[in-house]
């Protein structure tokens, strides 16, 4: 069944990279992932992505432009904010 999901995510994340998800927002944003609440962000020129408050580093997932952290039992805001280093 993990494999089943990890194939789902794989699958919903190159559909989202080639803007051919018909919902890129039920992947996107902050959801319960594998029952951790995870928020997850597409930023292709991003070198780096750092959620504001709490301060947390997202970790890229390997070989895409896509970030996730991980924010179990943290009081995250509805509108959180994060911030930036381009690769360039």
């Amino acid at each position: 069944m993990k494999k089943q999901l990890k194939k789902d995510l794989d699958s919903n994340l190159s559909l989202i990279a080639l803007a051919k998800h018909h919902d890129p927002f039920s992947v996107l944003g902050n959801h319960l992932v594998n029952g951790h609440q995870t928020i997850t962000l597409y930023m292709p020129f991003a070198e780096s992505i750092t959620l504001k408050s709490p301060e947390l580093e997202f970790e890229r997932v390997p070989d895409s432009d896509f970030f996730t952290v991980c924010v179990d039992n943290l009081a995250i805001p509805l509108h959180y904010q994060f911030t930036w280093l381009d690769k360039n």
